[in-house]
């Protein structure tokens, strides 16, 4: 058994946001309560109350935090570090579906968040067939009102089209709200896709990108090529898979850009 957390992450554009991003972690059952006690032990070595989220942002750290320990900024980039550790060790996996916002714009927030829910879960259920495995998904709290009724359409017809038949997600066995706070799930969640965003939408030779990329690479959900590993279409989805002529440099770049990241792990292990 396999449950699959989802949120969405770089909603609005601006110079430095190109893409929207949807994604989810994978945790294997079995996982579950060591990886709920390794980020507790992160959270309790940082020095947060049990009110005080831990995510991926520097800014979601609370003044008081920041005032009481004056390696604040050091002490959140080790515990972010120790959850990634956490994921990888345990079996953790992720998905990702990156959208252009130049495509993004043409639709409201509901059909972009939607669109994005459905390539992470259509990709959660070829997890799960891939397994041989059954899962529960877990959403963060939409941005927009009346979200059941997505979840219950999920459950009920599975991925929905405009010009084509409904695709069932039988190995899915349930579908759920969740939010931020709620479970140190949901902090494993905003750390591996607010690191994958930081990648995708930042500067490659970031100090902090090139120290996050390898390891959010190493959890991306892949099927073994040869000697390499294949992630698009499995892990990370580019939507549309056809881009438009017009969007389809701004594709091009990115690929190029993970394409040239990846290949900086692979000569780092040679």
């Amino acid at each position: 058994m396999y449950f699959l957390f989802t949120d969405e992450t770089n909603r609005v554009a601006n110079d430095e946001v190109k893409f929207f991003i949807y994604g989810g972690v994978i945790i294997p059952a079995d996982s579950f309560p060591a990886l709920h006690q390794r980020v507790s032990l992160a959270r309790h070595q940082m020095g947060l109350l049990a009110t005080e989220e831990l995510k991926f942002e520097t800014r979601s750290r609370t003044r008081r935090f920041n005032e009481a320990h004056p390696d604040a900024a050091a002490r959140h980039a080790l515990a972010k570090s120790r959850v990634l550790d956490a994921c990888a060790s345990l079996g953790v996996k992720f998905l990702a579906c990156a959208v252009l916002h130049d495509i993004a714009r043409s639709r409201g927030q509901e059909e972009l968040v939607t669109w994005g829910m459905n390539v992470v879960i259509g990709g959660f259920d070829r997890f799960l067939t891939s397994e041989g495995d059954h899962g529960v998904c877990l959403i963060d709290n939409f941005p927009f009102p009346r979200g059941d009724r997505v979840i219950r359409e999920k459950f009920q017809r599975g991925l929905t089209f405009r010009d084509r038949d409904d695709i069932a997600l039988p190995r899915i066995l349930s579908y759920g709200f969740t939010t931020s706070g709620a479970s140190h799930a949901s902090a494993v969640t905003d750390i591996v896709l607010g690191g994958f965003r930081f990648c995708v939408n930042g500067r490659e030779d970031h100090p902090a990108v090139c120290d996050i990329f390898p390891r959010i690479h190493s959890l991306l959900w892949s099927r073994q090529y040869g000697t390499g590993r294949r992630i698009l279409d499995y892990g990370l989805r580019l939507m549309p898979k056809v881009p438009a002529a017009v969007h389809r440099v701004e594709y091009t770049a990115l690929r190029d850009k993970l394409n040239r990241m990846a290949s900086r792990i692979q000569l780092g292990n040679s």
